[in-house]
């Protein structure tokens, strides 16, 4: 939790689905392979 913080991401996102979820750590995947 404390490193999705540190990136950028408000608490709410949390309370979006696992499939949301699951589709922020991709993005977040691809913001650090650029």
């Amino acid at each position: 939790l404390r490193s999705l913080v540190n990136a950028g991401i408000p608490l709410t996102e949390f309370q979006c689905s696992q499939e949301d979820l699951e589709t922020i750590f991709l993005k977040l995947g691809h913001q650090q392979a650029s």
